[in-house]
């Protein structure tokens, strides 16, 4: 039971994501925008909410999943920048899905970041909508207000503002939840 509220709230969370108005400017503007989700998980077998997010959003028409862990194992040497780089090209809105793996993105992520945008010049993600959608393993005993560890500010690895006019994308902004 537990299971199927997880994955039912993944795919309402997901859902959400793509209904949801984007910015200002590009809400009317386009409602056909292709989606690429990038997912990086270290633990996929103990995965559930990253599992139903990754599984919602393959049901989708127009997203494109690339799940880094099953292209190309945990060797973060293997990345394809070339193709990777082209499919950023080829999506306008781009979904980044990971767990919070010791307060930061997962080593998959950040060779991935590494490889396809951290060598290139401006440009490549400019204009994009992105969005990040990140877990963390553990309830509100761990992450709760008066938890162990508190509230983590996830959102902060991409919208800080010294990194973020090196790459021009924009940040949208959606309610909490």
């Amino acid at each position: 039971m537990v299971l199927l509220q997880r994955r039912a709230a993944a795919l309402f969370l997901f859902a959400f994501i793509f209904l949801m108005p984007i910015s200002h400017a590009h809400s009317r503007e386009k409602t056909d925008i292709k989606t690429l989700v990038i997912v990086s998980h270290p633990y996929p077998e103990r995965s559930v909410l990253t599992k139903g997010l990754q599984e919602a959003a393959e049901s989708l028409e127009g997203v494109t999943v690339r799940n880094l862990e099953t292209l190309y194992g945990y060797d973060t040497r293997r990345i394809n920048g070339d193709a990777e780089r082209k499919m950023m090209r080829e999506h306008r809105r781009v979904v980044f899905i990971f767990p919070t793996h010791w307060f930061n993105i997962t080593p998959m992520m950040k060779a991935w970041l590494n490889e396809t945008w951290g060598s290139v010049g401006p440009g490549l993600w400019q204009g994009k909508e992105m969005f990040i959608v990140s877990t963390a393993a553990g309830g509100s005993s761990t992450y709760g207000p008066d938890g162990r560890i508190g509230g983590i500010a996830c959102g902060c690895v991409f919208t800080d503002e010294g990194k973020r006019p090196a790459c021009r994308y924009d940040v949208a902004s959606s309610p909490d939840l």
